[in-house]
């Protein structure tokens, strides 16, 4: 009997385990809440929504290389707060292959080879930036502007090529 209740403790624990993942709209949703719609931030306060190759390369930048992405990400979440502000913080999130290309003026190719998921925020009709999930993290949510080309756009990784 002993051996029963342990087993069934057993699996109530992986049971609990397994539902404490977040599926990718609530990550999205959530990194929205905390970053985007707050008043202050730090751009420190990404890591804990990003994955570990992103952490591992953000621990290992020169000090010039940290100032550099650092400036440059305030910049994009800067931007974004302010789209969004502009409309009462309404926004939609749409998956990739879900999204009807056609219904947006803005529409632009991610060029992107990996095993994650690529969504779209949507602020007003319109494409403000996307958010590519990989394992239940963000690997990317800005394009790098030195290496995307219009129409063709390049998930931004500490503008790595």
């Amino acid at each position: 009997m002993k051996k029963y209740i342990t087993i069934f403790s057993f699996l109530i624990i992986i049971s609990c385990a397994k539902n404490e993942h977040i599926n990718d709209d609530e990550l999205i949703n959530d990194f929205i809440r905390n970053i985007f719609l707050v008043e202050n931030y730090e751009v420190g306060h990404l890591n804990k929504y990003m994955t570990d190759e992103y952490l591992e390369k953000y621990e290992n930048l020169s000090k010039e290389e940290s100032e550099k992405h650092e400036e440059y990400i305030k910049s994009i979440l800067d931007k974004i707060k302010k789209t969004l502000l502009k409309n009462d913080n309404n926004y939609e999130i749409i998956e990739e292959k879900k999204l009807n290309k056609e219904k947006f003026l803005d529409y632009y190719d991610i060029l992107y080879e990996g095993e994650g998921r690529i969504y779209r925020l949507i602020v007003n009709k319109r494409i403000t930036t996307f958010f590519i999930v990989e394992n239940q993290k963000i690997h990317s949510f800005c394009l790098d502007f030195l290496q995307s080309s219009k129409g063709k756009v390049i998930p931004y990784f500490f503008f790595e090529e």
